[in-house]
């Protein structure tokens, strides 16, 4: 599972297809974040170790830097719940995620016909 600030970050990864830590951290604190470059800089880290952004390192000022792309991972991810579903729930957890993301369903439908 993703933490908030994971799925934020994820989300301006998205958004811009690549950046480095500093542009990260700039559009994140465009909003109501006041985030440390260390901060977004561990979280990049960790979301690469879980193979959820690629990165290529690039020089920089005399030495480097790393630039993180967006991987597109929604298959993987949902796997990865279901599994998770499955080993703490069992059928019964299955069951009911099903009828959870059927209510979910049903309310997009009507929200979204509604003038």
């Amino acid at each position: 599972m993703l933490g908030s600030l994971e799925a934020k970050v994820l989300g301006v990864l998205e958004e811009e297809e690549s950046a480095n830590v500093r542009e990260v951290v700039e559009k994140l604190n465009e909003g109501d974040e006041d985030l440390a470059y260390t901060t977004v800089g561990t979280i990049l880290d960790r979301l690469y170790e879980k193979g959820l952004v690629e990165r290529t390192e690039e020089p920089y000022k005399g030495g480097s830097r790393y630039v993180y792309e967006y991987v597109d991972f929604q298959d993987e991810y949902m796997d990865e719940v279901i599994r998770d579903v499955v080993d703490l729930f069992g059928d019964e957890g299955v069951d009911e995620l099903r009828r959870k993301v059927e209510e979910t369903a049903e309310g997009v439908d009507t929200d979204s016909t509604e003038g």
